[in-house]
């Protein structure tokens, strides 16, 4: 018996506390991915702002500043969206994971929003700004993994036998 198997066996929580656990992580990355979509938007707003204030200066005797001023925004821009793009892909992941757990522990397709509706689960980002984004259908969700369940029932089995 390994450490960990060791430990899940003095724990007094059932497939339900777990669910419940899981599924308050799977709130807090869910509001993590709105936020983060706001913050895309705050990006090409900002966005919007450098270039406009860009076309508005007049750069008097220097006017090849012009474009290493504009470099120097769309580089900015660049790393923006860079950053929160890779971090939506992270959270879209573990939100993608934490479906698949759950619904194994419950032994049945409940939650599949990510998986199936989320963007970054069925293309790259930069194909979704162009390309039109559908729900795939229940067909694609991988199959569920017993282990979970499989667990329990081995440890209620030797609760029976101990008792």
């Amino acid at each position: 018996m390994t450490h960990d198997e060791e430990l899940l066996g003095r724990s007094d929580l059932g497939q339900k506390d777990r669910i419940q656990i899981l599924l308050s992580e799977y709130a807090s990355l869910r509001s993590e991915i709105v936020a983060r979509t706001g913050y895309g938007f705050q990006i090409a707003a900002a966005a919007l702002v450098g270039v406009t204030f860009l076309f508005q200066t007049t750069f008097g005797q220097r006017p090849y500043y012009f474009w290493p001023a504009m470099l120097g925004v769309a580089l900015c821009i660049a790393l923006a969206i860079f950053v929160n793009t890779r971090d939506l892909k992270r959270v879209a992941s573990r939100l993608r994971e934490i479906e698949h757990e759950v619904n194994s522990r419950a032994g049945e397709q409940l939650l599949v929003w990510e998986r199936l509706g989320g963007v970054t689960g069925q293309m790259s980002l930069a194909r979704s700004f162009i390309a039109m984004v559908r729900t795939a259908p229940r067909s694609e969700l991988p199959p569920l993994d017993p282990k979970y369940l499989e667990r329990d029932a081995a440890r209620a089995k030797r609760k029976d036998d101990l008792s």
